[in-house]
């Protein structure tokens, strides 16, 4: 008796520990394509440092950065959800030749997503969303969400 009393306790945590996961999402299929070249762009941002970090990004940001290896937003990519980031952080990734944000809802805080090398000694902002942006003029690997505030 003791036994079945402490197997569906077991039981009971086990299931209140596993949390549905929610499935990748779904890269754009079809969208405009531009170029951005860091080195000829006049909102490159150079930040003494990088970024800083002071904030958090609002879980309730629905959209997903998507960094390719390829051109043209094809190939290997990686993505992150935006929401609920660290705002005005240097993140690292690997090396990528272009990238595209996809924003499924409308935002409630103004943000915008930068990208540029590594340790971001100077970004660019990615215009406008649900565009593929080819990047030029440097080695890209690492991007920052910036606010307003």
């Amino acid at each position: 008796m003791l036994y079945a009393a402490t197997l569906s306790t077991i039981l009971a945590f086990v299931a209140m520990s596993v949390e549905a996961t929610p499935a990748p999402p779904t890269p754009p299929a079809s969208f405009p394509i531009a170029t951005l070249d860091i080195s000829a762009i006049s909102n490159t941002t150079r930040a003494e440092g990088g970024p800083r970090s002071d904030a958090t990004l609002s879980p309730e940001i629905a959209a997903y950065l998507y960094l390719y290896e390829g051109s043209d937003c094809s190939g290997t990519y990686s993505y992150t959800n935006l929401g609920g980031i660290q705002a005005n952080e240097c993140t690292q990734n690997n090396p990528f030749v272009s990238a595209i944000i996809q924003q499924i809802a409308p935002s409630p805080t103004p943000y915008e997503v930068v990208v540029g090398p590594r340790q971001c000694p100077e970004v660019v902002a990615l215009p406008g969303v649900g565009t593929c942006y080819n990047l030029s003029g440097a080695i890209f690997e690492a991007y920052a969400v910036i606010t307003a505030n």
